[in-house]
């Protein structure tokens, strides 16, 4: 009876542990069997699915010096790996993303055990302007992040970051409230007409900027096989498009008035005085004509007396 039981603790304990092994289970993780100077190499989280493992970032605490995260496998494993260099207990947060757009976190202590054999230390001043220099084992170091841009809506700018020993860069977008958080790969979805060139090197140009983007910031993200570092976050501030002035109505031409035909003054002109006909002159016979007449009246009177003649004879003739 007490081989059942103990048979059956165990297979739930192998089930717990399965479980907070799994991706999206938070889960507290202590190693303890590393020793300062040794390496080590551990696997955080193992994906056994199509889907990979995209990146991983330390979200609170910081790793022991000499230990830094690493993808291998096809982006199929996430490994904390590395040489120690300093004995202390160090707590961190670790934040994968997956390609199926989800994320995982982990919380773990890592103890590292002082070396029997420490090796001797010589302390290098460096000017604080300079670039720490940098080794192997380092993330990628940061040397110049972007800084505000302002711009009209529908215009364009340009983000520059800058690093050391980095094998990958990816620009990221952040809402004003800092609640989303975009790779390039996905931003121009988000924002209609936005162009963005540039997304996984060190020169970010943005072009066809909405208004919508307006308070919204950038950061680029650069990897090597030791982890990955973060640029400071720069603002894009859109002002807004001018709205147009409604165009001026024409001013119509003015039709020509028609001119008043002028009323023609009256002239007071003279009557025009009403011409007398003149009377027909009576045709006057001309000499010959009155030469005729005479010769007729003569003869009429000529025969007039010799008629009267020739009666008064015979009236004498019947008296006797």
């Amino acid at each position: 009876m007490k081989k059942r039981i103990g048979r059956r603790v165990l297979t739930v304990l192998a089930l717990l542990a399965l479980l907070t092994a799994l991706p999206g289970v938070t889960a507290g993780a202590d190693l303890n069997d590393i020793t300062e100077g040794e390496y080590f190499d551990w696997c955080i989280d193992q994906v056994q699915n199509d889907w990979g493992i995209q990146k991983a970032v330390i979200y609170s605490g910081s790793l022991p010096p000499g230990l830094n995260l690493a993808l291998d496998y096809n982006n199929s494993g996430l490994f904390l790996r590395g040489t120690p260099t300093k004995a202390g207990v160090y707590s961190f947060g670790v934040t994968a993303y997956y390609s199926d757009n989800t994320d995982y976190s982990w919380t773990m202590t890592v103890t590292v055990k002082e070396s029997e054999y420490s090796p001797a230390t010589t302390t290098i001043i460096i000017d604080p302007s300079t670039p720490p220099p940098t080794t192997d084992n380092d993330p990628p170091i940061i040397t110049k992040s972007p800084t505000d841009e302002t711009v009209d809506e529908g215009g364009s700018c340009s983000f520059i970051g800058a690093h050391k020993n980095a094998v990958k860069a990816e620009w990221h977008f952040v809402s004003p409230d800092g609640m989303t958080d975009y790779p390039y790969m996905y931003t121009a979805s988000v924002f209609s007409g936005l162009v963005i060139e540039g997304g996984d090197a060190n020169h970010l140009r943005l072009k066809n900027i909405p208004y919508s983007m307006n308070g919204w910031r950038v950061y680029c993200e650069y990897f090597n096989n030791n982890g990955s570092t973060r640029t400071n976050m720069a603002t894009v501030w859109v002002n807004p498009a001018p709205t147009p002035s409604p165009a001026p109505t024409p001013t119509p031409t003015p039709t020509p008035s028609a001119e008043p035909t002028p009323t023609p003054e009256l002239t007071m002109a003279p009557p025009t005085p009403t011409p007398t006909p003149e009377p027909t002159p009576t045709p006057q016979p001309t000499r010959s004509s009155n030469s005729l007449i005479a010769i007729l009246a003569i003869s009429a009177a000529v025969i007039v007396v010799a008629v009267c003649g020739t009666i008064l004879m015979l009236n004498r003739g019947k008296r006797r």
